[in-house]
């Protein structure tokens, strides 16, 4: 056995825009990464300029962070369910992407003090947000955004 192999685990997602063969395509995450348990957001925000990422014809490709517009899960993953714990003011957003696609959910960030505008939420300097859009969650790549609307907030 390699000593240096890790224990990942597997993500499903759907990457955006979509790429010829790859459809539902699998993310690998560290189970023990430098601050525990690692997320997709983590991930996607850490200084790699790549992402590997399996398809259906098992093949890792490894994918340039700067052309993934969005990762889609179809379930409500990891980082959304630790966050709504903390209880979160959720911004409602519809975001209008470079080429054409509109997402809407919530951005679930905790900001400091009253910085829970849109605005706040789009200039934090991580390159990807977490939209949760029931029943998954959406990772827009920040340089994909055309712009964005802020919804009415949610009683």
């Amino acid at each position: 056995m390699n000593e240096l192999a890790q224990e990942m685990r597997e993500i499903q997602v759907e990457i955006h825009p979509p790429h010829p063969g790859l459809g539902l395509s699998t993310v690998f995450l560290h189970h023990n990464g430098h601050h525990g348990r690692e997320n997709l957001l983590e991930r996607l925000n850490d200084a790699d300029r790549f992402l590997p990422l399996r398809n259906a014809d098992g093949k890792v490709r490894l994918h340039a962070k700067a052309a993934i517009a969005a990762l889609i899960c179809r379930e409500e993953p990891d980082e959304v369910r630790e966050t709504r714990e903390l209880q979160p003011a959720p911004v409602g957003v519809q975001l209008s992407l470079r080429d054409g696609t509109e997402l809407e959910g919530d951005i679930l960030l905790l900001l400091p003090g009253a910085r829970r505008r849109a605005l706040d939420f789009l200039n934090t300097p991580d390159r990807f947000l977490l939209l949760a859009t029931p029943p998954g969650a959406c990772f827009v790549n920040k340089d994909w955004i055309d712009h964005a609307l802020p919804l009415a907030e949610k009683p």
